[in-house]
C-alpha cells in the first residue's frame, strides 16, 4: 500500500509541514494528502483517481513498486541527496519519461487542456489550477515564439493533439503588396482592399487570386520569370517602360498582354491557398512594410544592432553581439605548438569571435538598408482642417493620461502604470526624430491600422475639441507633440560605421559559394555577376547582377541588399514582421508541437558543459560586451588569460548542489544530458552550444536563436509549457471538451487578453473571503429589505442554512465580491473596513443587496491569502485620480462616486444588460454613448466573428441565453393601440424636467450644463438594453451599478414625488415605471407612429397624375 501511495501521488517523502501544528514545526512523514483535492484525485474532482490514475499527469513507471524504481524526479540537488540516503533514490536513464519535478508539475496539463486558457481561474475553481503553465503560454505568445518555432496543435483537419500556436496566413500582406502594381483595375483595386482590411473575408480573397490567375494567362512566354525571382513589383514596372521605350517601332511584338507584374502574379499562389486549420496568431511585431516613412538608417542600425539599448524592456530579442562562447584560445606557434609565456599559454582572440567582429557590423547594416530600399511609398494622414490652436504636449500629456494610452503602455512620467501590451513610451521622440517622424507619429496616433493593417492598437477618435471659447485643438496633434518630446539626454544612437569593404566582399562571398563555385562566388563578390548571366541567374542572386554603368557606391548597395535579403531569411525576420518580399516566407525553427517528447539523444548538447566550466552560471563574464568592438571585451580588456582546463579544479568544477537549488537543478539536468537541462541553456544562452564549434563552421551554419529579454521566472515559465508539448492526447473522453458555455467564456477570455479589454474595463470584481461574530450587531441587524419584489435576488433554503454555520471558534465566515473603500488616512487598527458589493451575499441568514450599506470587515479577520483581486480594469483605477482632478476643475464639489462614471466602466453583468445583436455592432463600429466619460470605446481591429464570440463570452459569463434576440408583443413592428395611451403619458414623464430629461439626452435634445452632467441618449435604449435589465435599472439604479448617481425615481413606497408623477401618468409608481420601461423599448416603433409621413409627400396636378397614370398603363 505504501508504494501504492508513492504511485498515486499521495506520499511525499522528506519533511513536509503539518498543518495542525501552529509553530510551523517540520516533521519527517510518508503519508500525506495530493493537494488540490478539489482538481485531482478526489471523487468530486475532474480528475478522479480512479479514472485518469497517476503517470497520465506524472509520467513516471506506473509499474514500479518501490519507489526507486518510479523514477521520480528531484525538484533540487539536495532532494536528490536526501532521496538517495533515505529511499535508495538514483537517476534512471534507463526509462525516458520520469516523473515531472514538482517546478514542472503542471507541464502534462497540456495533454487534455489544448487551449489553455480554461486552466485560469474560473467560477468552478477560483485559485489558479495552473499559474506557471498560463504565465508560460501568455509569454510565448506575447514574445512571438511561434513566429519561428511553429506549435501545431492538429494532427489532420479534424484531430487535435494539443496547444495551437501558429501565425496566421499572410493575406493582407499578399493583398498590399499586389495594391503597389498599377496595372490593377478598380474592381481588383477595391478587392485587395478588402483583403487586407478583413483578410478572413473568403470570397473577397478568391476573387482576387482568380483575377489575378487570369491575367497571368496572358504572359507572353518570353516574358515569363523564373519562380524564384526576387524583382519587386517597382523593379519590375520600371524594366517594362524601359523596354517599351527601346521599342523603336512601337508595335510591341513579343511583348505581354498583362496588364500585372510577375510579382504580383506569384502572390496569387497566397491568395487562393486554402488550409482547413489556419493559425490564428497576428505576427506580433511592428509591420515593416513602410518603416522608411518612420525611422531613418541611424536609428535601425542600432535598434538591430541591440534593441535593449534603446527599450531596456523590449519584446525583441537580441540577435547580434553575442559572444560569450567565443572565448580566447591558445596562440600557436609555425608547428601548431601553444606559446608559453611566464609558465602560462598566450591566450589571442579566436578566429570565430574575430569573424563575429568583422560580419556583423555589415549584417546589421545589410538589414537597415534592405528594409529601407524594400519599404513601400506611405500615405500620411493630414491634419484636420479648422484647427485654431498650436499642437501643445502640455495637452497632450494630460490626453496621453485620460485617453487610454496608458492602459497598454508604459511612460517614466507615469510610473503608476504598468501594462505591457504596448512598448513603453518613455523614449519615443528620439526614436522619431528623423524628417518624417512627426507625420508618421501623428498619422499612428490618428489611425493606427493605415500603417499596420493587422495591429491590435485601436482607433482612439481622436477628433478635434471645441474649447470653452470656441479655440479649437487637435488631440492627434498634442499627443504627438507631447511623445516627441520624450526623450533621453543620454541615449544616442551608435554611429553607423562605414561599411568594411573587404568584410562585405567575404560575406557575400560566403553566401555566394552555396550558389556558385568558389572560383565564381569570389569574383562576384567583388565585381558583381555580369549582366550577361542575368537570364541563368535565379533567386536572391539576381539581385547582384551588376549594370554597366554601375558605379563602386551602387555596387556596394547592390551588395548590402542581396546581403540583407539572405540574413533576414536566414534569422528568420519574417515570423514577427511583415516584410515586403516575404509574404511565402515559412518559420526557420524547429516545430514545437511534440518537443516534450523529443529523445535527448537528437539534442546537441555539444560542450555545453566544458562552457558552463568555463563560465559558470552565476557568475559574472568578464567577457560581456556591448558588441562589435564598441564596447569592452576585446582581448587586453579583462578577458581571462587562463586556458581552458588550467586550474579547473579551483576554478571550474561544476557543483550543482554549492549553487542555489533552481541553478544546481538545471546544471545537474544538463550534467545527465536531459531536456529540462537543454532548454534552460538554450533560453539563457542561446549561442553557448556553439562553444569551441564556429572554429569548424561555416559562419552561415552558427546558430542563429536570438537571446530574449527573459527573467528566470520567465524561463521557468515557458519551459513549463514547452516539456508539456508531447502531443499525445490520451483517450477522447479524457481530452477536456468544454460545454457550449464553457467554451464561449474560454475563447473570450482569449480575445479579451488579444485585444486587451481588460487593460481598461474591470470583468471580475475583487473578492474577499473573512471570518466574522454572529453576535456582532453588524451581521445580526442588516438594514431590511424595502423594494420591488422582483428586485429581491433568490436564495435557496440550503445557502441560507450554510451561510449560519460557525467553525469551532463560533466564528462564521463569508465571501464578498466589489469594491473595497479606500482606507482614510486616519483610519485606526480598530476600526473596520469597508466593502462595497457588487454581488448579492447571505451572511448570517440574512440578505445583503447590491446597492445597500457597505460591509464591515475587521482587517484581523480578513483572509489575505484569499483575496482574489480584480480581472482587469488596472487603467480605469488609475485615471480614477486623475478624473477628479479635472472634474474638479469646474466643479469641486464634485461626488467621489459620480467619478466612476467618467471612466471606462466595470463590464460585470454586461451579458445580463445588453442585447447580443447591439453589442456585436458596437464592438465592430462603437459610437459615444456616455456624454461624461473622458475617453470613448475605441474602434478594434476586429472581425465579425471575433466581436461575436466576445459577445458569446459575456452571455455565457453572466448564464443568459445567446444569441438574445427580443421580441415584441405583437411582432417586431406591432404596438397593440391600448398601449399609445401608456407611452403617451410616459412620454410626458420622459420630458418632464424632475424626470429624465433633466440629464438624459434624448433624440435632438440636449440638457444644459457641463458634459459631466450628462446621462446616455435615451432614444437607443431598445435596440441596447435587454427588457429585464431595464426595469431592474429604472426601479433602483444602484442595484445594478453601485457607484451611478442617478436617482430611484419611481420608489415602491414614500414617493416625494407622487402628486407631480400622478399628474403626467395616473396609477402607482409602478405603473408608472413599466410605463416608462415599455416606452424606450419600444421608442422607435412610438415615434413612427407620431411621424406623418403622408402630409409630407405633396399630391401632383391633377394633370401630371393623368399622364402618369396613362403611362401606367402603356
Amino acid at each position: 500500500g505504501r508504494q501504492v501511495g508513492h504511485r498515486a501521488g499521495l506520499l511525499a517523502p522528506g519533511r513536509q509541514k503539518v498543518p495542525e501544528h501552529d509553530d510551523d514545526r517540520r516533521v519527517d512523514v510518508l503519508i500525506g494528502s495530493h493537494p488540490r483535492l478539489d482538481l485531482f484525485v478526489g471523487p468530486l474532482s475532474p480528475h478522479k483517481l480512479g479514472d485518469v490514475g497517476c503517470t497520465s499527469c506524472h509520467d513516471g513507471q506506473g509499474s514500479a513498486t518501490e519507489f526507486k524504481w518510479v523514477s521520480h524526479t528531484p525538484d533540487t540537488p539536495a532532494q536528490a541527496e536526501e532521496w538517495h540516503g533515505k529511499h535508495g533514490w538514483f537517476n534512471n536513464h534507463n526509462w525516458l519519461f520520469p516523473v515531472m519535478p514538482q517546478r514542472f508539475n503542471e507541464s502534462l496539463c497540456l495533454k487534455c487542456h489544448h487551449d489553455v486558457v480554461e486552466l485560469e481561474p474560473s467560477e468552478q475553481f477560483p485559485e489558479p489550477p495552473a499559474p506557471k503553465l498560463v504565465e508560460g503560454y501568455d509569454t510565448i505568445r506575447q514574445f512571438g515564439c511561434f513566429g519561428c518555432h511553429e506549435i501545431n496543435g492538429w494532427d489532420g483537419p479534424t484531430r487535435r493533439r494539443g496547444p495551437d500556436l501558429r501565425a496566421e496566413p499572410t493575406y493582407f500582406a499578399a493583398a498590399q503588396s499586389v495594391l503597389t502594381d498599377p496595372g490593377l483595375n478598380d474592381h481588383e483595386r477595391a478587392l485587395a482592399e478588402e483583403v487586407v482590411a478583413h483578410p478572413e473575408r473568403h470570397e473577397a480573397r478568391k476573387l482576387l487570386a482568380e483575377d489575378i490567375k487570369a491575367d497571368a494567362a496572358l504572359v507572353a512566354p518570353a516574358e515569363k520569370k523564373p519562380p524564384q525571382t526576387t524583382e519587386t513589383i517597382g523593379e519590375e514596372v520600371a524594366r517594362k517602360k524601359a523596354v517599351e521605350a527601346a521599342d523603336g517601332d512601337g508595335d510591341g511584338d513579343g511583348q505581354s498582354q498583362a496588364r500585372l507584374t510577375s510579382a504580383t502574379h506569384k502572390l496569387a499562389t497566397i491568395l487562393g491557398a486554402d488550409d482547413e486549420t489556419p493559425g490564428q496568431y497576428r505576427k506580433v511585431g511592428p509591420s515593416l512594410r513602410y518603416v522608411a516613412s518612420k525611422v531613418d538608417l541611424a536609428f535601425l542600425y542600432d535598434w538591430i544592432r541591440n534593441p535593449t539599448n534603446f527599450r531596456p524592456s523590449t519584446k525583441m530579442p537580441r540577435f547580434f553581439g553575442l559572444w560569450d562562447h567565443l572565448v580566447p584560445e591558445e596562440k600557436l606557434d609555425d608547428r601548431g605548438n601553444p606559446i608559453i609565456e611566464n609558465g602560462q599559454p598566450v591566450m589571442v582572440e579566436s578566429k570565430g569571435r574575430k569573424d563575429a567582429e568583422r560580419f556583423e557590423p555589415v549584417e546589421i547594416r545589410a538589414i537597415a538598408e534592405y528594409l529601407l530600399d524594400r519599404s513601400q511609398p506611405f500615405e500620411y494622414v493630414e491634419r484636420y482642417e479648422g484647427i485654431t490652436e498650436e499642437a501643445s504636449a502640455e495637452r497632450g500629456k494630460e490626453l496621453f493620461q485620460t485617453r487610454g494610452c496608458l492602459a497598454c503602455h508604459q511612460h517614466k512620467e507615469f510610473p503608476d502604470a504598468r501594462q505591457s501590451q504596448g512598448p513603453d513610451l518613455s523614449r519615443i521622440g528620439a526614436k522619431l526624430s528623423g524628417k518624417d517622424g512627426r507625420r508618421w507619429l501623428y498619422s499612428w496616433v490618428r489611425e493606427p491600422n493605415r500603417y499596420h493593417a493587422r495591429t491590435v492598437m485601436p482607433n482612439l477618435f481622436l477628433e478635434p475639441i471645441t474649447g470653452k471659447d470656441d479655440e479649437v485643438s487637435d488631440p492627434a496633434g498634442d499627443v504627438t507633440a507631447y511623445l516627441l518630446a520624450s526623450q533621453d539626454d543620454d541615449w544616442k544612437p551608435v554611429a553607423v560605421p562605414e561599411v568594411d569593404t573587404q568584410a562585405l566582399n567575404d560575406l557575400a562571398y560566403i553566401y555566394l559559394k552555396a550558389t556558385f563555385t568558389e572560383k565564381q562566388a569570389r569574383r562576384y563578390a567583388e565585381e558583381g555577376i555580369p549582366a550577361d548571366f542575368a537570364a541563368d541567374i535565379k533567386g536572391d542572386e539576381q539581385m547582384m547582377v551588376r549594370g554597366d554603368s554601375d558605379s563602386p557606391g551602387e555596387l556596394t548597395k547592390k551588395k548590402l541588399l542581396y546581403l540583407g535579403r539572405r540574413i533576414i531569411s536566414r534569422q528568420g525576420c519574417s515570423g514577427c514582421h511583415d516584410i515586403p518580399g516575404f509574404e511565402d516566407a515559412k518559420p526557420i525553427g524547429t516545430g514545437l508541437a511534440d518537443w516534450g517528447r523529443k529523445d535527448t539523444s537528437k539534442l546537441a548538447f555539444e560542450m555545453i558543459v566544458e562552457y558552463l566550466r568555463e563560465r559558470p552560471p552565476g557568475h559574472s563574464h568578464a567577457g560581456s560586451h556591448d558588441g562589435h568592438g564598441h564596447g569592452h571585451g576585446s582581448v587586453g580588456d579583462g578577458l581571462r588569460a587562463v586556458p581552458p582546463g588550467a586550474g579547473e579544479a579551483e576554478h571550474h568544477a561544476l557543483d550543482p548542489l554549492e549553487m542555489d537549488a533552481d541553478t544546481g537543478f538545471f546544471v545537474e539536468a544538463l550534467l545527465h544530458h536531459q531536456r529540462e537541462g537543454f532548454i534552460w541553456q538554450k533560453l539563457r544562452e542561446p549561442r553557448s552550444y556553439d562553444f569551441k564549434k564556429t572554429e569548424n563552421k561555416d559562419y552561415t551554419d552558427r546558430l542563429r536563436m536570438p537571446k530574449f529579454n527573459f527573467d528566470q521566472k520567465q524561463i521557468e515559465a515557458v519551459m513549463t509549457f514547452v516539456l508539456g508539448l508531447v502531443a499525445e492526447p490520451p483517450a477522447a473522453k479524457y481530452v477536456y471538451k468544454a460545454n457550449p458555455r464553457r467554451k464561449a467564456i474560454v475563447e473570450g477570455e482569449q480575445l479579451l487578453a488579444k485585444y486587451n479589454c481588460v487593460g481598461c474595463h474591470t470583468v471580475k470584481m475583487e473578492t474577499w473571503e473573512f471570518d466574522y461574530d454572529p453576535e456582532d450587531e453588524n451581521y445580526a441587524n442588516p438594514p431590511p429589505f424595502d423594494d420591488y419584489a422582483f428586485l429581491m435576488p433568490h436564495f435557496t433554503p440550503r445557502q441560507l442554512e450554510a451561510s449560519k454555520k460557525t467553525d469551532r471558534r463560533g466564528m462564521g465566515h463569508a465571501a464578498i465580491s466589489g469594491m473595497p473603500v479606500p482606507m482614510p488616512e486616519d483610519h485606526e487598527p480598530d476600526e473596520p473596513l469597508y466593502f462595497t458589493l457588487w454581488e448579492p451575499v447571505v451572511i448570517d441568514g440574512h440578505p445583503w443587496l447590491v446597492g445597500g450599506p457597505e460591509v464591515p470587515v475587521m482587517e484581523q479577520d480578513l483572509d489575505k491569502n484569499k483575496i482574489r483581486p480584480y480581472f482587469g480594469g488596472d487603467f480605469a483605477r488609475l485615471l480614477y485620480p486623475a478624473a477628479m482632478e479635472i472634474g474638479r476643475r469646474d466643479n469641486p464639489n464634485v461626488k467621489p462616486t459620480d467619478v466612476w462614471g467618467w471612466v471606462p466602466p466595470p463590464l460585470v453583468r454586461e451579458g445580463q444588460k445588453v442585447q447580443t445583436g447591439w453589442l456585436h455592432d458596437f464592438l465592430l463600429n462603437p459610437y459615444p454613448i456616455r456624454p461624461a466619460v473622458l475617453l470613448r470605446m475605441p474602434r478594434f481591429n476586429m472581425s465579425s466573428e471575433e466581436a461575436d464570440k466576445l459577445v458569446h463570452y459575456f452571455a455565457a459569463a453572466d448564464n443568459v441565453d445567446y444569441p438574445y434576440q427580443y421580441h415584441r408583443p405583437g411582432g417586431s413592428d406591432y404596438t397593440p393601440p391600448e398601449e399609445f395611451q401608456k407611452y403617451d403619458d410616459a412620454l410626458k414623464l420622459v420630458t418632464d424636467n424632475n424626470y429624465c430629461v433633466k440629464c438624459h439626452l434624448i433624440g435632438d435634445f440636449r440638457p444644459k450644463g457641463l458634459p459631466a452632467a450628462l446621462a446616455p441618449n435615451l432614444d437607443r435604449i431598445y435596440q441596447r438594453l435587454r427588457p429585464g435589465y431595464l426595469l431592474e435599472w429604472l426601479a433602483h439604479p444602484t442595484r445594478k451599478l453601485p457607484y451611478t448617481g442617478m436617482p430611484v425615481n419611481f420608489p415602491p413606497h414614500d414617493d416625494p414625488n407622487a402628486k407631480l408623477r400622478t399628474g403626467l401618468y395616473p396609477g402607482e409608481s409602478e405603473d408608472a415605471l413599466r410605463g416608462v420601461a415599455g416606452l424606450l423599448l419600444n421608442y422607435d416603433t412610438y415615434m413612427k407612429r407620431h411621424t406623418d409621413i403622408k402630409s409630407m409627400v405633396k399630391e401632383p396636378p391633377p394633370q401630371a397624375a393623368a399622364g402618369q397614370s396613362a403611362a401606367i398603363e402603356k
